[in-house]
């Protein structure tokens, strides 16, 4: 079991990786995955890779959204380059260490973004419409 979930968060990293360096801001890569269940545990795969990545290099992990969903009846998940948002930036302190940190947004912004989430809109719609999305409203759209 172990050599499973190894094998699949080394390929997990992988393209991750693949997408913070190849893919240009707004492009996606498409993942076939097999059935929703698969599709699932993937996700969850994948998140924790991205938060793994966030922990040694916070500047391509913020690059890179990871989502399901399903075209023409077939499961993938999606990895899509984003923009850079001005009001998000990293600190490198003495021991050489990146955080993130971000700007106070505009509250008018951040109650639209509410708004579109509680009328059940995907984040491919609300992105189109208001570009960058702050981390804590992400976490709150439906996929």
């Amino acid at each position: 079991m172990t050599l499973r979930r190894t094998s699949e968060s080394d390929i997990a990293s992988s393209w991750i990786t693949k997408a913070s360096q190849d893919l240009e801001t707004g492009e996606e890569f498409f993942v076939p995955i097999e059935n929703r269940d698969i599709q699932k545990s993937y996700m969850k795969i994948f998140k924790k890779e991205l938060q793994a990545l966030e922990q040694v290099d916070p500047v391509s992990a913020n690059s890179i959204h990871i989502y399901p969903t399903i075209r023409e009846g077939k499961f993938y998940l999606v990895l899509k380059k984003l923009k850079p948002s001005i009001l998000v930036g990293f600190k490198k302190d003495l021991s050489g260490k990146v955080s993130k940190t971000e700007l106070d947004e505009d509250q008018r912004k951040r109650r639209r973004i509410s708004l579109m989430i509680e009328d059940g809109m995907t984040y491919e719609q609300i992105i189109a419409i208001e570009g960058d999305i702050p981390e804590d409203l992400r976490k709150e759209i439906k996929e």
